[in-house]
């Protein structure tokens, strides 16, 4: 399996918990949007898009570690994840959409590369910001 299509596991409440196969390289357009409960999910490296809304309203997901072969963070993928402290960007990462990561009140920490660092962001209550070359802004 390479690919899971649109708002695949749209609303599944009781959804905890998610491991995807190291095949698959597309997450579709709200594939686990409103999934309360997933509190974590397990993105193998191979995965290269993650599209619009995936992970949506997932207010329970806290903590987000993206391998190295992710591409593409579309508009909104983790809009309203209400309780999502810390979120990793790797190198590979080129684009992240607007709003990716809006409506994260918890989100404390994320590290991003410093290549995509002029992209538009809507972060509330972030502490800091890490860039890879170990330069911090403070906010």
């Amino acid at each position: 399996m390479n690919r899971i299509g649109e708002a695949a596991f749209l609303g599944c409440e009781n959804l905890k918990e998610v491991k995807l196969p190291s095949t698959l390289i597309f997450l579709g357009k709200r594939t686990f949007s409103e999934c309360i409960s997933l509190e974590t999910i397990e993105l193998k490296e191979g995965i290269k898009y993650i599209d619009a809304y995936a992970f949506d309203k997932c207010k329970n997901l806290k903590n987000v570690k993206m391998p190295n072969s992710i591409e593409d963070i579309g508009y909104g993928s983790f809009l309203n994840c209400k309780n999502l402290e810390r979120i990793e960007i790797p190198e590979s990462v080129k684009t992240i959409g607007e709003l990716a990561f809006a409506d994260c009140y918890k989100l404390k920490e994320i590290n991003i590369p410093n290549k995509i660092f002029n992209h538009f962001f809507i972060l509330l209550s972030l502490d800091i910001l890490f860039l890879k070359n170990n330069f911090n802004i403070f906010i």
